[in-house]
């Protein structure tokens, strides 16, 4: 064996969690091992049949709360506080500017809402598309919104179980624009044929995401956390990505934290609310609320790596083999 082996598998895992040691929320190494891709919405007409969780009494959107463009490395964090009702750094940073009457801007930008929801889903715009299987796909909140809208039978008011196995349905929607100006409408269900058993084999939502430590996002946002040792404050000046707008490393040492100009994009960078490698742009609510028939979102999933080797033997596919047999016992 090689011996910078050892160098390569980190390399590989730093690259999971979005490249260039910048900390992410999504395991896109785990997802690659387990032959999964990132979907995001192509401008013109989507179709997407989404797959239940392995939870069969679980809704089948999972809700995130991140926040984005944290420190100098524009990291993002999946938020305790929100998700776990643990203590959070970043939560705690917010209140303090919040006290001392800081830029509201700068408050704003350690948000961690709307939240965004995760769903599980199959691309039916062909059976070339319907053959790559299973993808995630990183949705903002007013997707997750239209789908709930269009799930009742405005008639009979009865709900519509469009993840279901056997009398699931496809969701279509339109995506126009780029960038902010993106809008989602034509929301509409379609009948579909039951879905491939193999398609049931997805893992929990849970088993594909980063739950960073209290310390790693303290770090990363450039403080020391309540009661930590002195290893554990170092910050971490590496310049990773452009961002809308930047923190000074010594912003809690300021009465005014200080805003850094965003860097120039380049020119080639394209104008694109799915360009998640970027890893930009903190949320603005009213682009996530806007009102029906049309929606907004800021940023979409990006495409999982497809070069990774599927391995049989890897821990979360057997934990989903092991639920999809008790599932067919059942």
């Amino acid at each position: 064996m090689s011996k910078r082996m050892a160098a390569i598998k980190k390399a590989r895992s730093e690259k999971g969690k979005g490249g260039n040691n910048k900390a992410w929320y999504v395991d896109e190494t785990k997802l690659a091992d387990l032959g999964i891709k990132q979907y995001k919405a192509k401008e013109g007409t989507n179709y997407l049949r989404v797959i239940p969780p392995p939870d069969e009494e679980a809704y089948f959107g999972y809700k995130i709360f991140v926040h984005y463009d944290i420190g100098v490395n524009g990291d993002a964090f999946l938020c305790p506080a929100q998700m776990q009702k643990e203590p959070c750094p970043i939560c705690e940073r917010r209140e303090e500017l919040r006290a001392r009457e800081a830029d509201p801007d700068l408050i704003k930008a350690l948000n961690a809402f709307p939240p965004r929801f995760l769903f599980w889903a199959v691309d039916m715009e062909s059976e070339e598309t319907a053959k790559d299987g299973v993808h995630l796909y990183d949705a903002p909140m007013t997707i997750n919104d239209e789908i709930i809208t269009h799930s009742e039978n405005r008639r009979t008011g009865e709900l519509v179980d469009i993840s279901d196995p056997d009398e699931g349905k496809i969701l279509i929607f339109d995506r126009v624009g780029k960038g902010r100006n993106t809008r989602y409408k034509g929301f509409q269900l379609d009948d579909d044929d039951p879905i491939k058993d193999e398609w049931l084999e997805v893992p929990e939502f849970e088993d594909v995401l980063v739950f960073a430590s209290y310390e790693e996002m303290a770090k990363a946002l450039g403080s020391k956390p309540s009661g930590a040792s002195e290893e554990t404050v170092e910050e971490d000046d590496d310049d990773r990505r452009p961002r809308r707008r930047r923190r000074s490393e010594d912003a809690d040492e300021d009465e005014k934290p200080r805003r850094r100009r965003r860097p120039a994009r380049d020119e080639d960078e394209e104008d694109d609310e799915d360009e998640k490698p970027r890893r930009r742009r903190a949320k603005k609510k009213d682009d996530e609320d806007e009102a029906e028939p049309e929606t907004t979102e800021d940023d979409d999933g990006e495409e999982g790596s497809d070069d990774d080797e599927v391995s049989d033997d890897n821990p979360t596919r057997k934990k989903i083999r092991e639920r999809i047999r008790k599932r067919r016992r059942s």
